[in-house]
């Protein structure tokens, strides 16, 4: 099949092209997407338009003022359409990505019905053969209640989970790989492809090279109703959820980058956070503007 320029769709969704060209367009690969595009804008929910007003808006925006001529109404629809396919062929070539920053998060409502709750500063990334393999791409901490169906895959730099339908919690950072599960069963590979089976109350954690499971209960709160909760978690990965929170800087910590912690205390309030963090460590720390500098 030649090429397939604008005019040319415009002719076929007007109906006016030739026979010859009519066949061997339908026996293209490209016939079968572009039909597949209109299908799906025809079950969008359009506004109410007149057709004169449509058909003047298109005019004037497409031509210059001294080369304006008349369109036929199907050209102007025609015209529509190009433009939807355009943005469907932008939209089936991206991985669409969701993004939080500092303090923030935010409920991402995936194709299949599943969510996603995304902690601050922290990104997600659908695949795009979604429809083939329930995928994801994950940098940062996130929880996921999944509906049940094909196999759901969670890709983080670190490793990766695998579930049917469950809900659970992932936090991957360098060097850092964490998932608990709160329903249902999860499979989860690190980097070094050991795999660990999770049920309701299991966790995981990768530290580099190191693996640690451990069982822990899922009604206490977490970072999703306000609350940070660490099990023996590395220092400097707490102190990186303070910075994820509250968008600060923090001096001299590599002088505590043996030390873990265990604990909990609210997101809401800097100072109180860091009150409760740094008297049970027992760190001698002060705040200025938002540098913590540990002494």
């Amino acid at each position: 099949m030649k090429n397939i320029d604008d005019r040319f769709l415009a002719r076929w969704i007007a109906n006016e092209l030739t026979e010859e060209e009519k066949t061997e367009f339908e026996n293209s690969d490209q016939y079968r997407e572009y039909c597949e595009i209109i299908d799906i804008t025809n079950d969008l929910d359009t506004p109410e338009y007149k057709e004169d007003d449509l058909f003047f808006k298109i005019e004037e925006k497409t031509f210059k003022k001294e080369k304006v001529r008349k369109l036929r109404y199907s050209y102007a629809y025609a015209a529509a359409i190009l433009v939807l396919f355009g943005l469907f062929y932008f939209y089936k070539t991206q991985d669409p990505t969701y993004t939080t920053s500092y303090g923030e998060q935010l409920v991402v409502a995936l194709p299949d019905g599943s969510e996603a709750l995304l902690n601050a500063n922290s990104s997600l990334t659908v695949d795009a053969n979604w429809e083939k393999q329930r995928r994801l791409h994950l940098q940062g901490e996130a929880y996921f209640k999944v509906t049940k169906g094909s196999t759901f895959i969670v890709n983080t730099p670190e490793g990766s989970v695998t579930v049917i339908g469950t809900q659970f919690n992932v936090n991957s950072s360098t060097d850092f790989f964490e998932v608990k599960c709160y329903s249902g069963k999860v499979n989860v590979t690190n980097t070094n492809d050991k795999n660990v089976m999770l049920t309701k109350g299991n966790a995981v954690r990768t530290i580099a090279d190191t693996s640690k499971t451990w069982d822990f209960n899922t009604q206490n709160a977490f970072w999703t109703s306000g609350v940070m909760s660490f099990e023996e978690t590395p220092f400097l990965k707490v102190l990186l959820a303070l910075k994820n929170q509250f968008q600060i800087q923090i001096e001299n910590e590599d002088k505590y980058k043996n030390e873990r912690f265990s604990g909990s205390f609210s997101n809401a309030n800097l100072e109180e956070a860091v009150k409760i963090l740094f008297t049970a460590m027992e760190i001698d720390y002060h705040i200025k503007d938002k540098t913590i500098i540990i002494k």
